[in-house]
């Protein structure tokens, strides 16, 4: 090794053990909600169950303490919840909300839309969609799936609430919009819980559960606390029937053992697919991949785009996913070099015009269920360049962007 590689390694060394990853949040969850009041669809962040009460439960608030969304809201803290993002929908003459309310309009930013420009959810809840009609339920069921699927979150849904175990079979199977594989963003709950003596669905309490917990970290038989007892029980059989079906969507249930804790049994996505993403916490952990390697290639804009920006990029992307390994959460084994690999370079991920115009790409292959079952990501971005003093997109990227 000659004195310039070998000064050319320190160097990259010293930059890398002082490079940070921008790491994507992962514990927060924004709700659709119509709560007694407040305002209507706008984002309110809240910490605790004290700042919910302040800001959506009117100046009587004790008069409304068996509602249901206080009681999701409730649920969610009391199962670890650390922030919430709330927005409330308005209400029909029935006190009813309406699918178009839920949905919203994406220019107005209302309904699900008013997450628009909240970047740092990675759960959403809509309780409400247990008070539409089904035709309407799931109009917005799959409006929100194609929403959390571009912002890169998970939809957390309970079955409809009026239906059994066999209608909710029966519903599963003649569903069209669960069979899509966008239904790989979603999770679905069969379970029903009484809370200070209301039935309600589990997707707040697991919503909490998911809050509180590393994104790789697994969500199936894990206690749910705050409930006084389960409103549905379900055999062994029935939750093989349930959690895996041959038309591939799956619904976690709820389920007590011996009197034991009653705890969320299951933790599937509700598409089901062999070379995808078949776990919640497989699901999380790509879309905290996603989030922090995008965010910290973000941080290099302003670096030529040469070998030297190259070689330092997949340093720090190999130390964080070497970290990541090192506590459990990539699948690959015996070490590090089997659950992922990082390519970056010309003629690997870029061709000379992706270099003359400014574009940095890399591609991440991870190992999140297992050691050979690889899912690849590529990111693409774009670099800057100063000119006059500022920093300013390359002439070329303005025809493609």
């Amino acid at each position: 090794m000659n004195k310039m590689n070998a000064f050319l390694i320190l160097v990259l060394f010293s930059f890398t053990s002082m490079a940070t990853t921008i790491t994507k949040d992962m514990s927060t969850t924004a709700f659709i909600l119509a709560t007694p009041s407040g305002p209507v669809n706008r984002i309110v962040r809240i910490k605790n169950l004290d700042e919910f009460i302040k800001n959506f439960m009117g100046k009587n608030p004790e008069v409304n303490l068996k509602d249901p969304a206080y009681l999701q809201i409730k649920q969610y803290f009391k199962n670890g919840g650390i922030t919430a993002l709330i927005a409330r929908v308005p209400l029909n003459k029935n006190a009813i909300p309406l699918a178009k309310n839920v949905i919203g309009e994406s220019k107005k930013k209302t309904g699900i839309y008013a997450f628009s420009s909240s970047d740092d959810f990675s759960q959403l809840v809509i309780p409400e969609l247990n008070n539409l009609q089904e035709e309407e339920a799931r109009k917005a069921r799959k409006k929100a799936i194609k929403f959390v699927k571009i912002r890169d979150a998970l939809l957390i849904m309970d079955t409809p609430s009026s239906l059994d175990f066999k209608e909710t079979i029966a519903w599963r199977d003649n569903t069209p919009d669960l069979m899509d594989p966008i239904s790989q963003s979603a999770a679905l709950y069969y379970g029903r819980v009484v809370v200070d003596n209301i039935t309600l669905g589990v997707s707040g309490s697991m919503a909490g559960i998911l809050s509180s917990r590393e994104p790789w970290e697994q969500s199936a038989n894990v206690a749910i606390e705050g409930i006084e007892k389960l409103g549905t029980l379900i055999s062994e059989s029935q939750q093989l029937e349930i959690n895996s079906p041959a038309n591939g969507v799956r619904i976690n249930s709820i389920r007590e053992f011996s009197q034991g804790p009653v705890v969320a049994w299951g933790s599937r996505t509700i598409y089901g697919d062999p070379d995808g993403l078949n776990y919640i916490h497989s699901q999380r952990m790509s879309s905290m991949l996603r989030g922090t390697i995008s965010k910290t290639l973000d941080y290099y804009k302003t670096s030529p785009n040469n070998a030297t920006t190259w070689l330092l990029v997949k340093a720090v992307i190999q130390n964080y996913l070497t970290d990541l390994w090192s506590v459990g959460a990539l699948a690959g084994v015996p070490n590090a070099s089997n659950a992922f690999d990082v390519s970056i370079g010309l003629g690997s991920t870029m061709s000379m015009e992706d270099v003359l115009e400014g574009r940095m790409i890399v591609q991440v292959r991870v190992a999140l269920e297992k050691s050979d079952h690889y899912i690849e990501l590529v990111f693409l971005q774009m670099m800057m360049n100063e000119q006059n003093g500022k920093w300013i997109l390359h002439s070329a990227q303005k025809k493609i962007l």
